[in-house]
């Protein structure tokens, strides 16, 4: 991986220090010639600290130069700050918000499907399929609703996947009732969710059939048309009445008419789930056509090496002054 330098131009540090040095030492040189304490303008010019004619030798006054153009060449290597560029990711083609409302009305607990070869139940088969579905997105925020004669919202819109994907594997039949309210689904997302800045994608999952309310599901989604938001039905169940042997109840067909309605009022989408298979690729199908396209732009893992010339610079300061104490405590 090849280094960058954020700042090179702090590179010239040491160069520019060392034309400094040469021509200040000129300077000083040619002052000591005129005084007659040839070490006053010395100790003038240079503190004491940096006076190396008080406590060193020839040798170690060398080593000490030496010593301070290292220091100097790590530190505006430091201030150059260097660094390493990683390609990390980049943008997924499409980016939409979608909200997910699911039907936990007892009529969800009928048996009529086929999932690898074992008879499920719609709540099951919708919560296998939906689950995996949500898994496989990209760079979309999800909200999740469940209802029946209430509707409760189990997760804001995020991306974590994972929460969603738990929260699903919770849902159970009559969580939120026994029947089916799809008004009032409809009318607490109007309420829950902020659509100012986003117009998100809404699937509705649901066997369709609506209990008399004192809101008409027709007139809630002629609101959803002025805000210009897309509601698209799923439909799971029979397209016939069923007999559930088990409490031996007879449950309503889908009520597909209504579903096709409150799709077409808001240039949404009705798709009927015949088959188990189908679902997968109903979601599928709903994604592309709400797909919002996003340039794509690359992201980079930065590295910052700067602390590794500080540590040195730092250690090596450390051991001059120790060198230094013990060097003045000899004199």
């Amino acid at each position: 991986m090849p280094f960058y330098l954020n700042h090179p131009a702090w590179l010239m540090l040491a160069p520019a220090l060392f034309v400094f040095s040469v021509f200040f030492k000129k300077y000083i040189s040619k002052a000591n010639k005129n005084s007659e304490d040839k070490h006053n303008l010395t100790s003038i010019y240079l503190p004491s600290l940096f006076n190396t004619n008080i406590l060193f030798t020839d040798k170690t006054r060398k080593e000490r130069q030496t010593l301070n153009w290292l220091l100097i060449i790590l530190m505006s290597f430091a201030l150059a700050q260097p660094v390493t560029k990683t390609k990390k990711l980049t943008n997924p083609d499409s980016l939409r918000d979608i909200i997910f409302i699911i039907d936990t009305s007892v009529g969800m607990s009928i048996s009529d499907y086929i999932l690898d070869s074992i008879p499920v139940d719609r709540l099951s088969l919708l919560k296998a399929v939906l689950s995996d579905f949500i898994l496989n997105l990209s760079g979309n925020r999800i909200g999740l609703m469940v209802y029946a004669d209430e509707a409760y919202t189990l997760s804001p819109l995020t991306r974590d996947k994972n929460l969603i994907s738990y929260g699903i594997s919770k849902i159970q039949p009559a969580v939120a009732g026994r029947q089916n309210n799809i008004a009032n689904a409809l009318n607490t997302v109007l309420k829950q969710f902020d659509f100012k800045k986003n117009k998100p994608s809404i699937v509705i999952l649901s066997q369709g059939s609506n209990i008399e309310g004192d809101i008409n599901p027709l007139v809630i989604a002629e609101k959803f048309k002025v805000k210009n938001i897309k509601l698209h039905m799923v439909g799971l169940g029979s397209n016939k009445a069923t007999y559930n042997s088990s409490n031996k109840l007879i449950f309503d067909s889908i009520d597909e008419k209504l579903l096709k309605q409150l799709a077409k009022i808001t240039d949404g989408g009705f798709f009927w789930v015949g088959k188990s298979n189908n679902l997968n690729s109903i979601l599928n199908k709903i994604m592309l056509s709400e797909a919002i396209e996003v340039k794509k732009s690359d992201y980079y893992l930065i590295e910052n090496y700067y602390t590794i010339a500080l540590y040195i610079t730092l250690f090596i300061l450390i051991l001059s002054l120790f060198k230094s104490t013990l060097l003045s405590r000899n004199k």
